[in-house]
């Protein structure tokens, strides 16, 4: 099969000029990294381009521009791994709670991932059974993850494998990227941090082959995502956010199991992306 990610990194490229122009010197700059070490671009890296990507100051940390929020939630799916990555424990202190480190997750001995999922719901399921979890029960301060993280007002209706892949689908989160074990996440919005909502970026998406550029000429109020789950077109989307750093306080969380599901995998939606992206 013809390899298409360049091609699509190009249109998205070519449109920086009219729709992004603020961001384009910023892309050249990841582009020429990624170019050099003759990947695939951008969409295939290995950890070292990555980490020389993250030096970029601007990189997890573009000049977004604000959004407008009328919802009182916004959401997001977080992968059980991610969210326990190995950055974050080989220095849990400055990450997790006490509580988490205490009651949960005992620093004395290791435990696999399904063990720690079980462990975390088992832990909260009598005081809180299906209901949203503060996930400053778990977490300190602001949420990392990767200094911005991606949400949607979309919400989901339960918890079910059904519910959660749909939720990713309309996200444009396919096949490729889905997980076992997740944490969906809510975002509560309020006055204080409105300012934090952004609209993404071509520099927010450097690194995924699924992002429907906005035209910041036209001072777009949202994000728009690129739903998997229909056919893919300009006229079907919901809308995105980014947030850098989101504090703890605003957030609480359900733990999810994905289950067997019906995949629609890169692959499958290449032409399709290349269509909507060329109408631009």
């Amino acid at each position: 099969m013809e390899d298409k990610y360049p091609i699509i990194s190009s249109l998205r490229k070519k449109h920086l000029d009219r729709r992004q122009q603020n961001f384009k010197d910023q892309f050249e700059k990841c582009h020429a990294i990624v170019e050099k070490r003759n990947f695939k671009h951008p969409y295939q890296i290995d950890r070292e381009t990555f980490q020389e990507l993250n030096k970029l100051d601007f990189f997890y940390s573009p000049d977004s521009p604000p959004s407008k929020v009328d919802k009182d939630f916004l959401f997001s799916l977080c992968s059980f791994d991610k969210f326990f990555s190995s950055a974050h424990l080989s220095n849990p202190s400055k990450y997790y709670t006490s509580e988490f480190m205490e009651e949960i997750m005992p620093l004395d001995r290791a435990f696999r991932r399904e063990e720690l999922f079980e462990r975390i719901n088992k832990y909260f399921t009598v005081s809180f059974k299906n209901e949203w979890i503060p996930i400053s029960r778990l977490l300190k301060g602001i949420y990392y993850s990767r200094e911005f993280n991606w949400w949607t007002c979309l919400s989901v209706k339960t918890t079910e494998t059904e519910d959660i892949i749909s939720h990713a689908y309309k996200c444009g989160i396919p096949a490729d990227w889905i997980s076992d074990l997740y944490l969906m996440m809510r975002y509560k919005v309020n006055d204080e941090n409105k300012n934090k909502i952004k609209i993404p970026t071509e520099i927010n998406a450097f690194l995924s082959c699924v992002f429907r550029q906005r035209n910041l000429n036209q001072n777009p109020s949202t994000g728009k995502t690129i739903p998997l789950d229909e056919e893919i077109s300009l006229d079907h989307f919901y809308r995105e956010y980014v947030i850098k750093n989101p504090e703890v306080s605003s957030i609480s969380f359900k733990l999810i199991r994905v289950k067997n599901f019906e995949k629609v995998y890169l692959r499958d939606i290449e032409k399709k992306l290349l269509d909507l992206y060329s109408k631009l």
